[in-house]
Order: structure tokens, then C-alpha cells, then sequence
């Protein structure tokens, strides 16, 4: 019985990372888009306050789950981004999800302050 010769074996070279200055301007664009929106919020008188004092229509009742839905959407889709980092399909999710998105928003917006006109 002889000895078999010494295996060698080759690995592929780690895949290329995008730079770590990327991941903190991504990071910091999130956070500053998130902050805009509560100082959006705050010049707008929105407060949990004026919340309570509104009831809720079907219709704003509506507006509030689907926003919520969307967000929850949007959320899953930043966390598949990160598991599995694909960025072209988390940008064509997106822009399909965004046009709703936003125009429910609008129409969010413009029927609390009619709603909040009237008090």
C-alpha cells in the first residue's frame, strides 16, 4: 500500500465588497430622509394629540392600514436587500411600490387636513 499523493485544493478569491464609505452614505441618506420627515411632521402639527381627538373614517381608516402595509413592504424589502444584497431588483421593487405609495400618501394628508380643517 502506498500513499496517496497530497490533495490541493483551490478557492475561489472572496467576492469584491462595495466600499465601506458606500454603506455609510447609504446609512446616512436613510437617516436623513427619516429625519426630514419628522421635522415634515412636526411643522404639520401632527401629533399623536390631534389623533386622538380625529375619529376615524372607513376611508382614513383605510389610508392608515395601507400606509402601514406599505411601509411594512418597503421594510421587507431593505431587509432582503441586506441578506441578500441585490441591489438592481431592491431598486425595480421599489419604483413599482413607490407611485402607489406616494399617492396614497397625498391623499392621506390632504383628507386629515380637511378633517382637521373642520375642527
Amino acid at each position: 500500500m502506498s500513499l496517496l499523493p497530497e490533495i490541493e485544493h483551490t478557492f475561489n478569491p472572496p467576492d469584491p465588497r462595495p466600499s465601506p464609505l458606500f454603506s455609510v452614505v447609504f446609512t446616512g441618506a436613510i437617516a436623513f430622509v427619516f429625519l426630514v420627515f419628522l421635522i415634515f411632521l412636526y411643522k404639520l402639527n401632527m401629533n399623536s394629540a390631534l389623533f386622538a381627538k380625529v375619529r376615524l373614517s372607513s376611508s382614513m381608516l383605510f389610508f392608515v392600514s395601507f400606509i402601514q402595509g406599505m411601509l411594512l413592504l418597503i421594510l421587507g424589502l431593505y431587509i432582503n436587500f441586506w441578506v441578500w444584497g441585490n441591489l438592481i431588483s431592491l431598486v425595480q421593487q421599489l419604483l413599482v411600490l413607490i407611485l402607489p405609495f406616494l399617492l396614497i400618501i397625498q391623499r392621506y394628508f390632504s383628507e386629515h387636513s380637511e378633517i382637521r380643517a373642520k375642527s
